[in-house]
């Protein structure tokens, strides 16, 4: 558990890899309608990037690695079958601002940026990850093919992006489709600001340009992306400090029973050792001999707590990350322990 934590810590997101933070809030339906909302959160995002603090902003409707919301999209693609009992593919999904790709630091590695003449009346388009595209159409080219939402609506794919983390640090490889903002707006947006230097003075001035710009938004959220990330982490640092502190209470304990027992067999020998060497047997002879029959001993022990411990590690194999069940480190590493104990305890 705890090689698995370290292995879950070093996994690329596949987003935000520079400094940088983010805060969601909520432009009421009540002060502003689609259109002025689309004013402000543009007029915005402009202000952020003159700050000489931030290189880049950008706004998404659901950051990926959200652990408290996930958003989708009912979809389907000609020639390709939806899974079994199912009318629709659910696809991960958000909107997102044309600026979000650069402060995100997620590349499109094929085709085009959304553009400020993707409006409302004109053709519906979005962009779809490299995950998309290979399962939807492999080998194929994915700029200008159609995917057809449940409700009739028609999305052209103008452009593929790097694959990110969609959930969960651990996940398999995610498929992911972007609407762009100004088609589809919404009033709850996370704006991410990527910063020169530390991340909260970056987030410290996107709070408090947006509360220039309107003092009664609502802010729902502010975070630095290592904080973000922590909370993917979190659960896997508890496990793993929990299984840490219950493994080396037991190792402890298996330690000081095993040098207990073995110490207490040697002692109760002693008067068979005394009588060996009065008939002449070598001190050395006499050791090698204790410590040979106590290693024997110890030695069938392992093997039958190894044959144990293998059965035993496939319960946990869905909750490593990074590590297998069969952990060659752990695996050589513990019974190195023990038999070092035997040893010490059997001279």
């Amino acid at each position: 558990f705890m090689r698995s934590a370290q292995a879950r810590q070093s996994v690329d997101p596949g987003f935000a890899a520079d400094p940088s933070a983010f805060l969601s809030f909520i432009v009421s339906g009540e002060r502003y309608d689609a259109e002025s909302g689309r004013v402000f959160v543009q007029e915005y995002l402009n202000r952020l990037e003159q700050h000489p603090g931030i290189v880049a902003a950008g706004a998404i409707g659901n950051i990926h690695l959200n652990t408290t919301s996930t958003q989708t999209m009912d979809l389907n693609v000609d020639g390709v079958e939806p899974p079994p009992g199912r009318r629709v593919w659910e696809i991960n999904q958000s909107v997102a601002t044309p600026e979000w790709f650069e402060a995100a630091g997620i590349p499109i590695v094929q085709g085009r940026n959304f553009l400020d003449t993707d409006l409302p009346d004109g053709v519906r388009v979005c962009i779809v990850n490299e995950v998309f595209a290979d399962k939807f159409w492999p080998g194929e080219d994915p700029i200008g093919k159609m995917v057809r939402r449940e409700s009739g609506q028609e999305l052209l794919v103008v452009g593929v992006s790097r694959a990110t983390k969609v959930r969960t640090l651990g996940e398999g490889p995610t498929e992911f489709i972007y609407t762009p903002y100004s088609q589809r707006y919404t009033g709850f947006l996370t704006v991410l600001v990527q910063t020169r230097d530390l991340p909260e003075t970056g987030l410290q001035a996107a709070y408090s340009t947006l509360r220039e710009m309107d003092p009664e938004i609502v802010v729902m959220e502010t975070k630095t992306m290592e904080t973000h990330l922590g909370v993917q982490l979190m659960p896997a640092r508890l496990g793993a400090l929990l299984s840490m502190v219950f493994a080396l209470v037991a190792l402890v304990l298996a330690s000081i029973g095993l040098y207990g027992i073995v110490s207490y067999a040697v002692s109760r020998r002693s008067r068979e050792m005394g009588i060996r060497m009065s008939l002449g047997a070598a001190p050395g002879k006499v050791v090698q001999q204790v410590v040979r029959e106590g290693m024997v001993l110890v030695g069938v022990g392992t093997l039958l707590g190894m044959v144990l411990a293998l059965l035993g590690s496939q319960v946990l194999r869905s909750l490593l990350f990074g590590v297998a069940a069969l952990d060659p480190v752990t695996f050589i590493g513990v019974p190195m322990i023990l038999l070092g104990v035997t040893l010490v305890a059997s001279y």
